[in-house]
């Protein structure tokens, strides 16, 4: 019999493999496009488009990690130790160091924890609680829209701290939120077929045919985002675009390995899990002291 879901071979593990990788090439690509060498600097661009698989990966693995997690506060603590560290190091590099560029360096780990925190409150089961997602929601809405002013009146807001600088804004809220519900929103209009099938929605939203349907309006949202932000970039000559979408659009790339998750968590151990957070801050180091040699 033909398995129309045969497809459906990434599991977690692998899409935060993909994730690493595709990351790794997008910080080499950072150094590379700096580079005086026209070839060098293009092969900086191509790595650079590759990199932009990663971000919309690491929203989709955060938004599974918040619908699955029994301990969401464990979650957010083990994200914010990482974020925390990031902006530790950033104050050093910036105070420390001397690299006062740094306090412009948006922080992908402020989108990160921010979106967490907006899923973790919206979770509650009390309207007060939903409430409260306001307030990280607002800060990435916040962030957006004075980039967007400094872009404008070409000048710096310095009053704004660094650590609530995300690098994707909108972007990663909207992805976020809207990856988060899916599968609810799947087996919503799927509701009374299942009933006639004799079937329970929570039977079929983890049934290969539910991840599948929850794989595709994942996609369909991530496009309509993307597509969305861009369509903005194209108001008042191109000066609402923070992101700089018409490269952060390449991100719909993300698309391929999204439809291929089949819902499993695949492998996953303690030493995997410590790898997985600390990679990020190592792998910019050993990529630093290279480029730097």
């Amino acid at each position: 019999m033909y398995n129309s879901n045969r497809h459906l071979i990434l599991s977690s593990f692998w899409i935060r493999i993909i994730g690493l990788v595709t990351m790794t090439f997008d910080h080499i690509g950072v150094f590379l496009a700096s580079n005086a060498d026209r070839n060098i600097a293009q092969a900086g661009d191509i790595f650079r488009i590759i990199g932009r698989i990663a971000f919309p990966l690491f929203i989709f693995l955060l938004a599974e990690g918040m619908r699955y997690s029994h301990n969401k506060e464990k979650y957010l603590l083990r994200m914010g130790g990482i974020y925390v560290l990031l902006t530790v190091a950033q104050v050093i590099g910036i105070y420390g160091m001397g690299i006062y560029q740094l306090n412009q360096a948006p922080n992908p780990f402020a989108d990160l924890i921010l979106v967490a925190l907006v899923l973790y409150f919206l979770s509650g089961k009390q309207w007060w609680k939903k409430l409260i997602a306001l307030i990280p929601a607002g800060i990435l809405i916040t962030s957006f829209i004075l980039r967007v002013l400094e872009l404008n009146g070409e000048i710096t807001i310095t009053w704004w701290p660094f650590p609530f600088r995300p690098a994707y804004s909108l972007l990663g809220l909207g992805a976020g939120v809207l990856f988060y519900y899916s599968s609810s929103i799947v087996t919503f209009f799927s509701h009374k077929t299942n009933q006639y099938l004799g079937i329970s929605d929570d039977l079929y939203r983890e049934s290969p045919s539910g991840i599948a349907a929850a794989n595709i309006v994942r996609v369909l949202f991530l496009a309509s985002i993307v597509l969305g932000l861009w369509g903005l970039s194209y108001i008042n000559e191109r000066s609402i675009d923070p992101m700089n979408m018409s490269f952060q659009a390449w991100c719909l790339l993300a698309c391929i390995p999204l439809l291929l998750y089949n819902g499993q968590k695949g492998y996953s151990s303690l030493w995997f899990r410590i790898f997985s957070y600390a990679y990020f801050p190592v792998h910019l180091i050993i990529i630093f002291l290279i480029f730097g040699l």
